[in-house]
């Protein structure tokens, strides 16, 4: 690397890294690091974990692995894929097309810091994965500047169908030589994808590529060998966002979720009737949405009426399970019992078996 890359010192910043794992019982020095699953590695600012991502990224595609690597932000997303690009790997950004046209703004303010005497010969090799110009947009009756959202690029319509109520849409035929989608048809040759959260989460595989409807961050839990996670802290927060977001249930006013689909459902039957109901699916889920308004009018009985348990439910964060299981534990006596000791119990493992039955199954027709 240092040989491709004058002036980096991958080899000095590299050599200044001190490793320390926990093994049997306390933090030892370790001369090597071993990966094989799941692997946090912490460390202070400035302690080496970037240029030691780079490594091991450079090492795995260099040895015939394929590496994701998910990084903070778009601009380092294509920093560091110039980096690998210019070491002779085959990189390529997983980039969305939604802001395609603020990240090459970006590049640019990058690209005239770098070279601020040739504003009109930009270097930077990520260009070429930041096309923004539509192809077909010259040949349309009224040509006008299009903003990446709004590109056509699978929803052309023949002229002799444009008055039909459901048109059929067609792909751009010109797709494979297309600027704009250069980097998903150079993605499936590439050793190394580099991503951000939000690209791994909301970024499709084009269907001209793969014709099951697949995103990259399903694609990437398929096909790379190694994931390097930068900042893996604050991904995980973006990802609780995503995938766990916080709602209030219950509450005043509309906003809480429950008074909004109680809302929402009677609404509908004042406007439609009870004719929905006919569909089996429709009946079970209206049950399940019955139950859970009553359940919830039942909790609010149960904790104003008992103010202790409402002040030590108030001193923590809980979840349903949490509350079951410190209910089973009550009912049996064993709350003071440790984890392992409360899995020996028959009619604990039984009741907390009940719940999570229940959870993995929340709309049973049958019930």
């Amino acid at each position: 690397m240092d040989k491709l890359l004058p002036g980096n010192d991958f080899w000095k910043r590299l050599d200044r890294i001190k490793l320390t794992l926990w093994e049997h019982g306390e933090m030892r020095v370790s001369p090597t690091l071993g990966i094989d699953g799941l692997l946090h590695l912490a460390g202070m600012v400035s302690s080496g974990k970037s240029t030691l991502m780079q490594v091991l990224t450079v090492w795995a595609a260099q040895n015939g692995l394929h590496v994701t690597v998910v990084l903070g932000d778009v601009v380092n997303v294509l920093e560091w894929n110039a980096l690998f690009v210019a070491i002779g790997l085959n990189a390529v950004p997983v980039i969305g097309g939604y802001n395609r046209t603020l990240h090459l703004n970006r590049l640019h303010r990058v690209e005239s810091q770098q070279n601020p005497d040739m504003p009109l010969n930009p270097q930077h090799t990520s260009f070429q994965w930041l096309g923004t110009v539509c192809a077909v947009n010259g040949t349309s009756t009224q040509p006008a500047a299009l903003d990446p959202r709004q590109f056509p690029c699978n929803r052309l319509e023949k002229t002799a169908q444009l008055d039909e109520d459901t048109p059929e849409y067609y792909a751009c035929p010109i797709y494979n030589i297309c600027g704009v989608h250069k980097t998903q048809r150079d993605l499936p040759e590439a050793q190394i994808w580099v991503a951000t959260p939000a690209s791994l989460l909301y970024t499709r595989v084009a269907a001209q590529i793969n014709e099951e409807s697949l995103r990259f961050g399903e694609l990437v839990s398929r096909r790379s060998d190694l994931i390097l996670v930068d900042e893996a802290d604050r991904v995980q927060t973006q990802l609780d966002t995503v995938f766990s977001p916080s709602e209030i249930l219950a509450g005043t006013g509309v906003d809480p979720w429950l008074n909004q689909l109680s809302s929402a459902v009677e609404e509908q039957i004042r406007r439609r009737g009870r004719e929905t109901l006919s569909t089996r699916d429709v009946e079970a889920w209206m049950s399940v949405q019955r139950s859970t308004q009553m359940a919830a009018d039942k909790l609010y009985v149960l904790l104003l009426q008992r103010k202790t348990e409402l002040a030590r439910l108030q001193q923590d964060y809980f979840t349903g399970w949490t509350v079951w299981e410190a209910l089973v534990s009550e009912i049996l006596g064993i709350a003071d019992w440790s984890v392992s000791q409360k899995n020996t119990d028959e009619n604990y493992t039984n009741l907390m078996g009940v719940f999570n039955g229940f959870v993995s199954n929340l709309v049973d027709s049958r019930s």
